[in-house]
């Protein structure tokens, strides 16, 4: 869906760096299927190093957050929902927008 997306909105994939902002998942065996759980804000805070560093090296002018928990890392967890969150700019002082 992501590719068709940006290959819509005309961007090269090549031009893209996709990435996690929390770099393992929870999950619980149901049979042979593993369905996913949601990060706790323990989990996002752990795995922020990581991501500081990816968006130093990769120095992007645009993230784009798809999804609660990088929305959630991107902008302080507790100020608001995912929604108002989504909603917002970056001060370019502070990092892309």
């Amino acid at each position: 869906m992501l590719s068709t997306a940006l290959e819509t909105a005309g961007i090269d994939p090549g031009e893209t760096y996709l990435t996690n902002a929390v770099k393992h998942f929870r999950f619980q065996r149901r049979g042979m299927r593993r369905i996913h759980e949601a990060p706790e804000l323990r989990h996002l805070v752990a795995c922020q190093p990581w991501l500081q560093v990816e968006l130093e090296v990769v120095d992007p002018d645009v993230v784009v957050c798809l999804g609660p928990p990088p929305v959630a890392r991107c902008w302080d967890a507790r100020s608001g929902s995912a929604q108002s969150a989504a909603r917002c700019w970056r001060d370019p002082a502070d990092g892309p927008p």
